[in-house]
């Protein structure tokens, strides 16, 4: 019994150490959702997409996946107002979670930016619940990051601390993500990321650090992105609430 214990962990010490040492590639895919506590006159249609993230140590490249839409819907059936939801980064994102940064291309009024800055902290609470995930068995941690409640499913065996979109900081390359924003009213809106697959790249991928765009920080880009919004909407007559 002692022996085979033995065995049994130097197998999962040697997968772990082998998946440390490779370049991999995982591929989610997104599902936002909107869910308002009364019901909206408006057609919704959500747009699950692709995304890929590409390790290597440190490091990882995060960026959108384009595909072709089979099952989009019947223009002549749909009656009043019609909005669609989809999740995609607009460039590449850059993170180094040895150094706690990021570097994110982005645009606004189609104008190139490139965010520069530290990565966001996250508070985790980790908890001893597991699921499967593919062939990985998953354990949940808990935060709260600004105004959204962030459930993730963390792979210890994967020992990347990395995650889609700028999440990370978890003891495991994290696989599922639920960030959730909720309203006073009862509504609720945010994205479901799900893991699909895993593969090892070959050796001679580069990560690659985006350089095209207008250099600026997140909370500048913030404000900035805001003022466009509230030109925008004062040009519509639609006001601007100023408090």
């Amino acid at each position: 019994m002692r022996l085979r214990f033995s065995i049994q962990l130097i197998v999962i010490f040697f997968a772990s150490f082998l998946f440390s040492q490779e370049k991999i590639e995982v591929v989610y895919e997104i599902f936002p959702f909107y869910e308002p506590a009364q019901k909206e006159d408006i057609e919704l249609e959500i747009i699950p997409s692709l995304h890929s993230l590409k390790i290597s140590a440190d490091e990882s490249q995060y960026e959108y996946i384009p595909r072709i839409r089979n099952s989009q819907k019947d223009d002549d059936a749909k009656t009043g107002m019609t909005a669609s939801i989809e999740n995609r980064a607009l460039g590449i994102l850059y993170k180094n979670t040895l150094e706690k940064r990021f570097v994110e291309e982005t645009q606004l009024n189609s104008k190139p930016y490139l965010i520069h800055d530290e990565l966001p902290q996250i508070d985790w609470k980790i908890t001893k619940e597991t699921k499967q995930i593919g062939e990985f068995t998953a354990y949940k941690a808990t935060a709260k990051l600004k105004d959204h409640e962030i459930e993730a499913w963390y792979a210890p065996k994967l020992t990347f601390k990395t995650g889609p979109d700028k999440y990370w900081g978890l003891p495991g390359l994290i696989l599922e993500l639920n960030e959730t924003l909720y309203y006073g009213d009862g509504g609720k809106e945010g994205n479901l990321y799900k893991f699909i697959s895993l593969k090892v790249m070959d050796d001679k991928t580069k990560i690659i650090i985006p350089t095209k765009g207008k250099i600026i920080n997140q909370a500048d880009f913030d404000k900035t992105q805001k003022e466009a919004f509230d030109k925008m909407m004062e040009m519509y007559g639609g006001g601007v609430d100023k408090d």
